[in-house]
């Protein structure tokens, strides 16, 4: 018979911390009456020996989170892709630099984002990017952006650009190991 630590007291000790057990049958009974005798305690302090030492084995099992998580960088994938390409902006005079620059930013980027997610596409269709078997989503990380601006007749920058850029392939597992604190859907990259 397996020995539990039981816990000695006063078989007729009084406790306003009380549990009554009933037993299905008379060979748990039993069982329990024999042990605590082996024991040299009464049945009650044996039962709660039995329960300390189930809540010693469920304290090492559980696994607290510290109120603070350092969680080892991301570091992305090793494919980098280049795309070497050129837009045509339309010049529009503006009142305030704000207003110019914000207007040159959107078409400009606007442009790359969808230059880039085209020449990803071709890769993709293609064959030459392998994706994982599970359900997963992709994030296009530009790098770096270098440009060249061109004055065009007929009011038109012309610009002639090279961006680097990586695609994050982000799967459920990755999403769990960073129990969702990586916010790869709400980051801009470039500004």
């Amino acid at each position: 018979m397996t020995k539990y630590p039981a816990v000695k007291g006063q078989s007729n000790m009084a406790s306003k911390h009380k549990v009554t057990t009933y037993f299905s049958n008379t060979t748990t009974y039993d069982w329990v009456t024999n042990a605590a005798a082996e024991q040299g305690v009464t049945k009650s302090g044996y039962l709660e020996g039995l329960i300390r030492q189930e809540m010693e084995r469920n304290q090492e099992k559980t696994i607290i989170k510290p109120r603070v998580m350092i969680y080892e960088p991301y570091r992305v994938q090793e494919r980098h892709l280049v795309l070497s390409s050129q837009c045509n902006i339309n010049i529009i005079p503006f009142t305030s630099i704000k207003e110019n620059e914000k207007y040159y930013n959107n078409e400009l980027n606007s442009n790359i984002d969808t230059d880039v997610y085209n020449d990803f596409n071709y890769d993709v269709v293609n064959g030459n990017m392998p994706f994982p078997s599970v359900d997963h989503f992709v994030l296009l990380l530009k790098t770096e952006l270098e440009g060249r601006v061109f004055i065009r007749e007929g009011n038109l920058l012309n610009i002639i650009y090279n961006v680097n850029y990586q695609p994050i392939v982000i799967t459920e597992n990755l999403w769990r190991k960073y129990d969702g604190y990586y916010d790869f859907f709400n980051v801009r990259y470039l500004r």
